[in-house]
């Protein structure tokens, strides 16, 4: 009975013609494979590192006078719940969830088990995701996005969304032009949109340039629909602190 299965197997093989699949094949699967993970490791690394810049660099979560400015505006609850960077919370998900796919389908996936998968995802994407964070990659990702991607703008809402508000006294952008004499600065808003900014009583940070090309955050009065009066000047990478005066000078 044995020899008859024997033969019945080797005739198969011959019928049909199948050969040897060579062992460089599984290895080369095994390395692409995990060469997947890998990179989708990063991405997923990389997107919780924008999140957590977009989450913690809201002015109103770091300044105490523009957070009893902000929270006059929303409930606290509310305005968390307007900050989170849900876009890339969903995309962290999918890549999350097919890595933990491409893993369990491994050769050996099915042996580790949901937790041991889950933990091992988690153990890989959190340190990496904290390199990304402090080294500033996210900060870096997030400006790229939000200057190349016009679209990228309504997906997030973060500290250019919070900074794009003229009629509540709140407008930041790009400046475009400055005509020193006259103390008139065009700006391109977060919102792609043109602004005359009126700077001749405003108060500017000691640091901030008002260069062609610089990121501003402007607090002051919108005058018409395109025109705003300043009230004071700050870079875009630092936070608007009333509590320290001595930061600001008049120019």
């Amino acid at each position: 009975m044995p020899n008859k299965v024997s033969d019945s197997f080797w005739s198969t093989i011959e019928k049909n013609q199948i050969t040897q699949i060579p062992r460089w094949r599984f290895v080369l699967k095994q390395i692409t494979l995990w060469i997947v993970v890998a990179t989708l490791a990063i991405i997923v690394s990389l997107a919780g590192a924008v999140a957590l810049y977009i989450s913690l660099n809201h002015d109103f979560t770091i300044s105490h006078d523009y957070a009893i400015t902000f929270l006059h505006e929303s409930p606290l609850l509310m305005s968390i719940l307007m900050s989170m960077p849900y876009s890339w919370l969903v995309l962290i998900v999918l890549f999350f969830l097919l890595v933990f796919t491409v893993v369990s389908r491994s050769k050996k996936g099915y042996s580790y088990g949901i937790i041991r998968i889950i933990t091992g995802l988690l153990l890989a994407t959190i340190p990496l995701m904290t390199i990304f964070y402090t080294s500033g990659i996210g900060r870096s990702t997030h400006w790229y996005m939000s200057e190349n991607y016009s679209n990228y703008y309504h997906l997030v809402n973060g500290n250019e969304q919070d900074w794009s508000h003229p009629d509540k006294g709140r407008l930041g952008g790009r400046v475009i032009r400055y005509d020193e004499k006259e103390r008139i600065l065009i700006l391109k808003s977060f919102a792609n949109e043109f602004w005359q900014i009126d700077v001749k009583n405003a108060k500017i940070d000691s640091d901030t340039l008002l260069l062609p090309g610089n990121y501003l955050k402007i607090k002051g009065v919108q005058t018409t629909k395109e025109g705003f009066l300043a009230h004071s000047i700050h870079s875009r990478s630092e936070v608007y602190i009333a509590e320290h005066p001595e930061l600001i000078k008049n120019r």
